[in-house]
């Protein structure tokens, strides 16, 4: 549920309006949906969003809402609010919740029981109003001075029913103080003599709202006169019933008794500058590893990056020797092929490739000291040659406090007659030396009571040539003089608390950043992993596969060599075989010449006979010389038709795929020649002055539309210019709580953060933490790859409806409520709508009344209002 209302401090309704307004809200509460019921079971006060407390029971609700409604001191709309309020618990919500009558009786009572006046005399009660408090000295004490770290507080002359009570009550009553615990010493004679109560220790948080509340707790006593002076001066008197209480300071961490026997035992003596620089320390030990691990991760982000170089290089090896090896497969297939005689062994099956298989800061005591930041001090009555004397020997007489400057004021009378000297205004560092500078100067003067207070006391005479000097307080900011006029000039009003939480929230960011820019290391390292992992993944794909090219490579060669070898034995064993033949038949022819020869005598066709085996035998040699030259050039040519056939088989793919495409061209043409084969039926004449008057009526529309839309860009942009102009214009005139103002369209609401990191953290880090989480989330919004929005047709137009169920909401959801998520997605729609785009913030003249983009008559109409009313009032 959403929070409807909030406290508005600026308006107000007059007492005659209080009834209907009160009317008002009290309909609204009934008819409206709001956040009154915590998750926990607890409730809130819709009207009181900004406060911390946001978890009272409901007779606490009760109480709250009838105090406010019926106090004199309040707003009447804010009176009338919790007037509605207390009406609607009782009547609406009461019955809704299931309330006992009983227990509801008891709530309305008790919040009928007007509070108790606040008495200004002092009270046993340490749990009084804080504004008694504000009437005691607002002087702070000086940074030199010593304290109990961690902070600690002395409360003396305690009833020890209330100490020791099981309930612990004291406690009860400090609870306005914040304490994290109390001590109860042994019950004796502390201060010899002055109370047998109890003495106690007010244990405080180790952080500087811890400071501010042991500082709450002595003003308060001190206020009400019961300090740790007013103790000591009541030694031997009858101060039973009488709580004192101090900050625990030297005086009592040094002093022999149970006290300081617990605060040495306990504690450390540290000044104020001390803790802020160790705390300093820390948070630069802080920044330095930040830093370092930053370095650590570049240094291991170039080490994979220069491990992924060589990966690269050896995936490009191995890509090399993979087409070398199928290279020479190739090859070996080809000549596998050229054998004519060789066995055919069926071809390996291709290998595939392995990728295709693949809560807020404590408040601070009113009475707190402010003082002039930049850290400055006042010099009065100085010597005028002195202070503009060409070396400027002032400045080298103040050279033990360590100036950063020296200005002059003008020579007249400053503070109505005290002196005629020269006013000089003392410029220290911006840090906390500069401040220990300052208060060194402070403490000089006044160690040789030549401050501020005698400054005033000496009025009227004459303390010519005697310098008096302090640090700038307040009270001199505030002065109607020319040293609060050059104050206010060139500085403003701090506390040293303010200056601390300022430099502690700088050092957050810092840290901030640093951690950011780790995560952003660490993911970009988390990339490269990744990616580092897919490369090994790939190589090893690709070591698998080239093992199986070697090993189908192997496979391949062996079975070349195994047919080759058979071939050439079976050639060889032929070859031996013509030649015992031929040289068989040799022998025989040998013989038979022979045997011619000496039958040299027989007969002439016996001779004709031998003649004719002779040559019959030289044939043959022939015929067997010729063959194996035959068989030769069969197996040179059977290589040169294989690669042809190959050739041929390019080509006819080649002329395939052409001769698609010109049956598709041809098919395309007899369509064509059909559809104008029917268009050759009508009439010609008609179609031709149809198609000339249509294509005038075409041309006078463009003509027509061009004319338009040049209008309509030129008004566009005239219009455009005009709202940013006025956004120029009215930037500064458009402040505080206006009905036309400028809203950054897509800007986070950074209250709904730090609302919720008041409750999930712990005060001192509430503030960083929202503003780490809002900046983060502003980045985001930035991204474009994160678009939870889909497209949804409502009455026919198409329409960009946001994603409720998106993960990342969801899960900002879960994390933090309904307030940041709704911040969030608030933010995404002004960014779908003004900059979709670009994602970054852009600003816009809002009517804040209604809800909506200001039109440029309302943004005239209310210009004029108010210079009409402000001429009304000149």
């Amino acid at each position: 549920m959403e929070d409807g209302f909030s406290s508005d401090e600026d308006t107000d309704v007059s007492d005659s309006e209080v009834e209907d307004y009160e009317e008002e809200r009290y309909t609204a509460l009934r008819t409206g949906n709001h956040r009154i019921r915590n998750p926990d079971g607890t409730f809130r006060c819709p009207f009181c969003a900004s406060k911390k407390k946001q978890d009272y029971q409901f007779k606490d609700l009760l109480q709250h809402a009838t105090g406010i409604g019926a106090s004199n001191s309040r707003k009447g709309s804010l009176k009338a609010d919790h007037r509605a309020f207390a009406r609607f618990l009782q009547r609406d919500l009461a019955p809704s919740i299931a309330l006992r009558p009983e227990d509801l009786k008891a709530a309305v009572i008790a919040a009928a029981v007007p509070s108790a006046p606040r008495s200004p005399s002092p009270s046993p009660s340490p749990s009084s109003s804080p504004a008694t408090a504000a009437a005691a000295d607002s002087e702070t004490p000086p940074e030199e001075e010593l304290f109990v770290w961690p902070w600690m507080a002395i409360l003396v002359n305690a009833d020890p029913s209330d100490a020791e009570a099981e309930g612990n009550s004291l406690a009860d009553q400090l609870a306005d103080f914040h304490p994290t615990d109390t001590v109860c010493l042994h019950l004796e004679d502390e201060k010899g003599g002055r109370s047998t109560g109890t003495t106690v220790i007010v244990k405080f948080q180790h952080s500087w709202g811890g400071f501010e509340n042991a500082m709450y707790f002595e003003k308060h006593f001190k206020a009400n006169r019961r300090g740790r002076k007013e103790w000591i001066e009541l030694q031997g008197d009858d101060v039973s019933g009488t709580l004192h209480g101090w900050i625990a300071l030297s005086d009592d961490y040094n002093e022999d008794s149970g006290i300081g026997r617990y605060l040495r035992k306990h504690g450390e003596l540290k000044t104020i500058m001390q803790v802020a620089k160790e705390e300093n320390k820390e948070n630069g030990k802080l920044v330095a590893n930040l830093a370092y691990q930053i370095d650590v991760k570049n240094q291991h982000l170039h080490d994979l990056e220069v491990r992924r170089n060589k990966t690269n290089l050896g995936i490009h090896q191995l890509m090399y020797e993979k087409d070398k090896l199928h290279q020479a497969y190739n090859d070996a297939a080809v000549v596998a092929a050229a054998v004519p005689s060789a066995p055919r062994s069926p071809s390996p099956s291709p290998l595939s490739s392995p990728a295709a298989a693949a809560a807020a800061d404590s408040e601070a005591p009113p009475e707190e000291e402010l003082f002039v930041w930049p850290w400055m001090a006042i010099l009065v009555n100085a010597d005028p040659s002195d202070a503009e004397a060409e070396g400027n020997s002032l400045a080298d007489q103040l050279s033990d406090f360590h100036p950063t400057d020296t200005v002059c004021l003008h020579l007249e009378d400053e503070k109505g007659g005290r002196s005629t000297g020269a006013t000089v205004i003392v410029k220290f560092q911006h840090s906390w030396g500069g401040f220990e500078n300052a208060m060194y100067f402070e403490k000089h003067f006044k160690a040789n009571r030549r401050g501020r207070k005698e400054w005033i006391e000496l009025q009227g005479d004459d303390v010519s040539s005697t310098l008096h000097g302090w640090i700038a307080l307040s009270d001199d900011y505030n002065e109607d003089s020319g040293i609060g006029r050059y104050l206010r000039k060139h500085g403003e009003l701090k506390t040293i608390m303010q200056v601390a939480k300022e430099e502690n929230k700088e050092n957050g960011k810092l840290v901030a950043n640093l951690a950011y820019q780790i995560d952003v290391k660490n993911q970009h390292l988390h990339d490269l992993e990744v990616r580092r992992n897919k490369t090994n993944l790939g190589i090893h794909q690709l070591m698998y596969e080239k093992d199986k090219l070697h090993q189908a490579y192997n496979d391949e060669m062996r079975n070349l060599q195994r047919t080759a070898r058979d071939t050439t034995r079976k050639i060889f064993e032929e070859n031996e075989k013509l030649k015992a033949e031929l040289d068989l038949k040799r022998k025989e022819v040998e013989s038979r010449s022979k045997e011619l020869d000496n039958m040299e005598a027989q007969n002439e066709d016996d001779r004709k006979k031998l003649d004719d085996d002779k040559q019959k035998v030289e044939v043959a040699s022939m015929l067997q010389k010729e063959t194996e030259e035959d068989v030769l050039r069969l197996i040179d040519e059977q290589k040169k038709e294989k690669e042809a056939a190959l050739a041929r088989v390019l080509q006819l793919e080649k002329e395939i795929d052409h001769k698609q495409q010109l049956e598709l061209e041809i098919e395309t043409l007899q369509w064509n020649l059909k559809i104008l084969n029917q268009m050759e039926g009508e009439d010609a004449a008609d179609i031709q002055e149809m198609e000339q008057k249509l294509e005038r009526e075409r041309e006078e529309l463009e003509s027509l539309n061009n004319a338009l839309i040049k209008k309509e860009r030129e008004s566009n942009d005239e219009l455009q210019a005009a709202r940013k102009e006025l956004l120029t214009g009215l930037e500064d005139l458009l402040t505080g709580r206006t009905l036309i103002g400028i809203k950054r369209m897509g800007e986070l609401d950074e209250k709904a953060f730090q609302n919720v990191a008041r409750k999930k953290f712990k005060s001192d880090e509430a503030d960083i933490k929202a503003a780490e989480l809002c900046s983060s989330w502003q980045e985001e919004l930035k991204n474009p790859s994160w678009h939870p929005f889909k497209v949804v047709v409502r009455n026919g137009k198409e329409e960009e409806n946001l994603v409720e169920d998106d993960p990342k909401l969801k899960k900002l959801w879960i994390e933090y409520g309904d307030d940041v998520c709704n911040a969030v997605k608030t933010a995404l729609l002004e960014l779908n709508v003004y900059n979709p785009s670009g994602r970054y913030v852009v600003p816009e003249l809002w009517n804040f009344k209604e809800g909506r983009k200001a039109s440029m008559k309302e943004i005239v109409q209310y210009i004029i209002k108010n210079w009409k009313s402000s001429k009304r009032k000149r």
